[in-house]
């Protein structure tokens, strides 16, 4: 699960770079696309999210095929429940999962010095809504408008509820879709004719003991950190549980722990990713267990140590790297090489002897009637930087040259570069009349020339 969970986020990161460097290389503007928010970014919530599914529906529904359903038209949601519990969040997830225009207000923004400004901030915004097919209106601590229950607010305050109830009320008359959502820590200090507007009242709950292990799993997904780090959440949960914390103080404390993960990296790049130490610090921190400056970084040195010695173990596992420096080689045959592990069984008995040897019961020559041909380049990683060819002043050589990375010499391997078109004679003549074709093999580290009856090595 963790190597999964690193390896999506690497690869969405290459594909971006990708996406970067080919617009760069085109000559064109590169402009870094912000991620969505969608409910796959929501951790739990699932209830919730349901709730709000019905909206999602309604907001994509142009032509329902459900007698009627044009005329159904809710008015929006609120959001209550104790603050950094996730609820604008919730919200902006649910504005990309419809497509909807997204309006996020302030209730101080209708705070205005002068008798009627605040009601035509309300009328900009909703002209502003209805100049899009559908759109999401977010008033976030709608509690911060007047309460027209309690006196101390003033009468310019109620007017700009007084006009958004009409405004509410008027949404069934409207041929746009607009959707009214609100967020609020305090839901008995929304006034109750605005409360009772909504269609739904939907509770957002401090998170539960038991999902706070996987509310940090899915908030780091897109952090650096290591193996040990990803088994050491559940320790991290454990001293989190019954402390009453909030999605948002789960995720300061990752975030605090990011902050200090950057900063150890700068002063030691071995501390390349987060580390349980960075954890342990932030969260010793917040819960006011206090430790000497000594004892962090005796705790932190450990980690580190760790760290490394758990890189090491996994490099031993990986492929090593390839030297890629490059080299310009020569190689002299006189002869093919046997036996083979796949050696042809009927080759005719002087094709085992030196170049300069081959010759027939007649005595012919024979080496000057074969053919060797190089493969492919698609064939074989060999085949891209090789060239062979009969010695024309020597009698019985074969040259090889190679020009390419050295790593590729460095492999105890036979490869396929081409075919050997070899004397052949199947009637058992004297003389020969006939080729055969077999296929031509390199050992660069054994400095062999081998034929087999298979392609071995080939990309």
């Amino acid at each position: 699960m963790f190597l999964d969970s690193q390896l999506v986020t690497f690869s969405r990161q290459l594909e971006e770079l990708r996406k970067e460097l080919t617009a760069r290389r085109l000559n064109q503007p590169w402009i870094n696309q912000k991620k969505k928010i969608t409910f796959d970014d929501v951790y739990g919530m699932e209830q919730e999210k349901e709730e709000l599914a019905d909206l999602i529906t309604y907001l994509k529904a142009d032509q329902p095929n459900l007698v009627n359903f044009d005329q159904i038209k809710p008015r929006g949601y609120l959001l209550y429940g104790p603050p950094g519990t996730g609820k604008s969040f919730l919200m902006k997830a649910l504005c990309e999962e419809t497509g909807a225009y997204y309006l996020e207000i302030d209730p101080s923004r209708f705070d205005k010095t002068y008798v009627g400004e605040g009601n035509e901030e309300l009328e900009k915004i909703w002209r502003e809504a209805e100049s899009h097919d559908k759109s999401i209106i977010f008033i976030d601590e709608i509690s911060g408008l007047a309460n027209r229950e309690t006196k101390s607010d003033n009468k310019v305050a109620i007017n700009i509820v007084n006009n958004l109830l009409l405004k509410l009320d008027g949404f069934k008359s409207s041929e746009k879709k607009i959707i009214l959502m609100a967020a609020t820590n305090h839901l008995n200090q929304v006034d109750a004719a605005l409360k009772n507007r909504f269609s739904k009242l939907i509770k957002i709950d401090l998170i539960q003991d038991e999902e706070i292990e996987g509310f940090l799993k899915h908030q780091l997904r897109n952090y650096q950190i290591s193996y040990h780090t990803f088994n050491h959440l559940s320790t991290i949960a454990t001293k989190c549980q019954k402390k009453g914390y909030s999605n948002r103080d789960l995720s300061k404390i990752i975030d605090n722990a990011y902050q200090k993960t950057y900063k150890y990296k700068v002063q030691n790049p071995l501390h390349s990713v987060m580390l349980p130490s960075d954890l342990d610090e932030v969260l010793d921190y917040q819960q006011g267990i206090k430790k000497t400056f000594a004892q962090i970084k005796k705790h932190r040195l450990a980690q580190e140590t760790v760290y490394q010695d758990w890189l090491k173990g996994i490099k031993s596992f990986l492929p090593k790297k390839k030297d890629l420096t490059k080299v310009i080689k020569q190689y002299r045959f006189h002869t093919l090489t046997w036996p083979g592990h796949d050696e042809p069984s009927d080759v005719l008995a002087f094709v085992k002897k030196p170049f300069n040897k081959w010759r027939t019961d007649a005595y012919q020559y024979a080496f000057s009637s074969a053919t060797f041909s190089k493969g492919l380049v698609v064939d074989s990683p060999l085949n891209r930087y090789i060239g062979f060819m009969r010695c024309e002043e020597a009698t019985g050589v074969m040259w090889f040259y190679y020009d390419g990375p050295q790593y590729l010499l460095n492999e105890d391997k036979d490869y396929y570069i081409g075919n050997a078109d070899l004397p052949y004679d199947p009637n058992n003549q004297i003389g020969f009349g006939s080729t055969k074709t077999y296929h031509l093999h390199f050992n660069p580290v054994r400095k062999t020339l081998s034929v087999y009856t298979e392609k071995f090595n080939v990309e």
